[in-house]
């Protein structure tokens, strides 16, 4: 028998990162198999292969939970992104606010309403974990997509060109007001 302690390191990390449950037990059976003569080598491949097993068994649940709560938010907010542009580029074609609402239009933007109000309420399920740093996350969300959609509202205003041709669109009343505005 061997009167070696085995490395600190290795029995420091296996105490901190090791299941919880077993982690007793399992310290004091690889000390005892050291002990009887194994190698550093093996101690060291026992414990890193505890800790990775522990770890896998802790991190899988919560790593697929994160991936499907980013997923269905991601999926949200691509979905509010594409019913503004659909919104603004049926506005351009159109030039008129009533002519905008027909049933292909409609049916467009109610399924990309209903797309994206599932993906936040997927997003904000927790899926049998508590979430941690909600309030950020909340304040994160807000911000990215108020940013795509001023980024959106930008690129839309700055790639239409003025109608001359209806006297009722509205994209004529709308640059006549800027322009009286910009006189006073």
């Amino acid at each position: 028998m061997s009167l070696t302690n085995p490395p600190r390191l290795a029995t420091w990390l296996l105490e901190r990162l090791s299941s919880g449950y077993h982690r007793e037990s399992l310290v004091g059976d690889l000390f005892e198999q050291y002990a009887r003569g194994r190698t550093r080598f093996w101690y060291w491949r026992q414990v890193l292969v505890a800790i990775f097993v522990a770890g896998k068994r802790a991190g899988a649940p919560r790593l697929l939970n994160t991936v499907r709560r980013v997923f269905f938010h991601l999926t949200a907010e691509v979905s509010v992104v594409l019913g503004i542009v659909t919104i603004i580029d049926e506005f351009r074609r159109t030039h008129a606010f009533r002519e905008m609402w027909r049933p292909a239009f409609t049916g467009t933007v109610a399924l990309l309403a209903t797309i994206s109000l599932l993906g936040f309420m997927l997003s904000r399920r927790g899926f049998g974990f508590k979430r941690r740093n909600a309030v950020i996350n909340h304040f994160i969300a807000v911000f990215a997509v108020v940013a795509l959609c001023a980024g959106t509202f930008t690129w839309a205003a700055a790639a239409r060109s003025p109608c001359t041709e209806d006297k009722t669109c509205l994209c004529s009343k709308i640059e006549r007001a800027s322009i009286a505005r910009a006189a006073r």
